[in-house]
């Protein structure tokens, strides 16, 4: 809302009436608001609320955020005739099976992967071909339903997994590339190609269920890797069709080079954004530029180093929180959060980003044994 403020352009802000009440300060500053639910059951009601409002005052742009609308927007781009990605773009990026599908035919290196739809097909596929496989679902984000079958053991508990994100269906099997090194990578669309703005080491539980513990920006590969690597995730991008906003794509490195992973139609989560706002790059203000204009003002470059982290915890019930109030009180913490309190019981063996949230910002980093306490989060910067 800033950047539009200090852009001096018409902003009308969509969303369902409960969205409003959440965010009273976006809907307030906006020149005009859309109340409608982004589902696909109630699709055509949004189609005709947007299209009077653009019969109205036309729109030029489209800017979206989140993963959960990037489907209606491609249908409010394509019914009043505004660029932004084809529903088809949207559909290779978000179906994992698809993007493997897509790319895999164009010959950029994929995993192996496979279809199955039940505890038979994976433990048929575990006696075929021996070896690690990682279970997903078709869709979804944030490592939910993402863990590791090696064994006839792994395979019920690696199916009840996918089936608490994806209940039905077949769900996709990929040949784990482990050990290879995870980076995810941030950047915009600009002029209809893709422009990396920065690449960020990932550090995650690893197996079996891989949930991301934190990432690092920028991140040293040396020239010949950080060129393969923007090279290979531009080429992804391109095949897979999408031409418009803010990207974000995982990619893996072994010895053999560089794997497109999995990539989505909006910025990284774990606070990746924030991290880039701490090393001087305002994503969403870039990629907001080139919404209603061809070319973004400035392409800005990292200006200082930033890094997340995430803290694990044991599962049971939390007794005492120590460290936290002294987390806080450092001096380059710019923001903490914890929601987690004595007496609450928890399964999950790490926080999640909205369990525990702090900020940093240094002019060196601070060690893991500055930052060690029960439930964290970190974020830090020089």
């Amino acid at each position: 809302m800033e950047h539009l403020l200090l852009v001096n352009i018409r902003l009308t802000v969509l969303g369902p009436d409960d969205a409003f009440g959440r965010f009273p300060e976006v809907a307030a500053q906006a020149d005009a608001r859309i109340a409608a639910h982004l589902g696909l059951a109630k699709r055509a009601l949004l189609l005709k609320r947007v299209a009077c409002a653009h019969r109205a005052s036309p729109f030029t742009g489209i800017f979206v955020s989140r993963e959960d609308s990037v489907e209606a927007a491609a249908d409010i781009a394509a019914h009043l005739g505004v660029a932004w990605n084809s529903q088809a773009a949207v559909q290779r990026m978000q179906n994992k099976w698809l993007t493997r599908q897509t790319l895999s035919k164009a010959g950029l290196r994929q995993p192996a992967y496979r279809l199955c739809a039940s505890e038979d097909d994976l433990l048929r596929l575990l006696d075929s071909q021996a070896g690690a496989w990682i279970v997903k679902p078709l869709v979804g984000t944030g490592s939910r339903g993402i863990s590791r079958a090696t064994t006839a053991h792994d395979v019920a508990p690696a199916v009840a997994h996918v089936r608490t994100v994806q209940p039905t269906g077949s769900f996709l099997v990929e040949g784990s590339l482990e050990p290879a090194r995870e980076y995810s990578v941030e950047g915009v669309w600009v002029g209809g190609r893709p422009h990396v703005l920065a690449v960020t080491a990932k550090e995650t539980t690893g197996p079996p269920r891989f949930v991301e513990l934190g990432h690092t920006l920028p991140v040293t590969l040396g020239d010949e890797l950080d060129a393969e690597v923007r090279t290979t995730v531009m080429r992804g991008l391109a095949l897979l069709g999408a031409a418009h906003g803010l990207f974000h794509v995982e990619v893996f490195v072994d010895r053999d080079g560089v794997v497109f992973g999995e990539a989505h139609r909006r910025a990284g989560g774990d606070r990746i954004t924030q991290l880039l706002q701490l090393a001087g790059v305002d994503l969403h203000g870039l990629a907001l530029d080139g919404s209603y204009r061809p070319v973004p003002a400035s392409m800005a470059e990292l200006e200082r180093v930033a890094a997340v982290r995430y803290f694990r915890f044991p599962p049971g019930t939390l007794r005492h929180l120590a460290g936290v109030d002294a987390l806080a009180q450092e001096p380059d913490v710019v923001f903490c959060q914890v929601d987690v309190h004595p007496g609450e019981s928890h399964r999950s063996r790490c926080c999640t980003p909205s369990a525990a949230t702090a900020a940093l910002s240094s002019p060196a980093p601070l060690t893991r044994r500055q930052l060690r306490a029960p439930i964290g989060c970190a974020i830090w910067s020089r």
